[in-house]
């Protein structure tokens, strides 16, 4: 799983940037103050700080884990990295050790997709409008790079309707000559 920061939804953060901001001018009479400065303005000009409200936002999602088993299942263990942005913002990449969960290469394909399905949704009624807007890819200029008229990302993705596991064919099977070396 993965974890981002999404600072124009966290408004304690927000206000706690403002506050930091006019105490830093108050202090510095010497710079003229912008009342005008936007949130990602605010957010470059203190990484630090949110890169800390960050961390402690992962370490309350870590402790309600291990405590309440309804959001994945008892959480027997986890591991996270964490990855800064260009722009310095963190976000955390993840596994969650599940008890009883089935295992990949063990337990049958039909068992693992339930397991999944289970805890995770697409169902549009049951997603606010603020985290479908956060899971939707909005194309940017990096998505049309050298001109391409379409997204070389390929989105926007359909969702499916049900967890479907893909397995990697044989390196025989997707080789010209069905596995045969072909020199030039």
């Amino acid at each position: 799983m993965t974890f981002t920061t999404c600072v124009n939804y966290w408004p304690i953060l927000i206000k706690t940037l403002k506050d930091l901001y006019d105490q830093y001018i108050g202090e510095n009479s010497r710079i003229k103050k912008d009342d005008s400065l936007s949130i990602k303005e605010l957010v470059r000009n203190d990484c630090v700080t949110c890169a800390c409200y960050y961390e402690n936002r992962m370490n309350s999602f870590c402790k309600l884990i291990q405590n309440i088993d309804l959001i994945f299942g008892k959480v027997k263990d986890y591991f996270f990295i964490i990855e800064f942005q260009s722009r310095g913002l963190p976000h955390d990449h993840g596994l969650l050790w599940v008890q009883n969960a089935p295992i990949f290469g063990v337990s049958k394909n039909e068992k693992i997709q339930c397991f999944v399905d289970k805890y995770l949704t697409i169902n549009q009624t049951i997603l606010s409008i603020e985290i479908h807007n956060i899971q939707i890819h909005q194309h940017k200029r990096t998505c049309r790079k050298k001109s391409q008229l379409i997204c070389r990302f390929q989105y926007p993705k359909s969702p499916m309707k049900h967890t479907k596991i893909l397995l990697l064919l044989d390196e025989q099977d997707h080789m010209p000559n069905h596995g045969e070396m072909t020199y030039l």
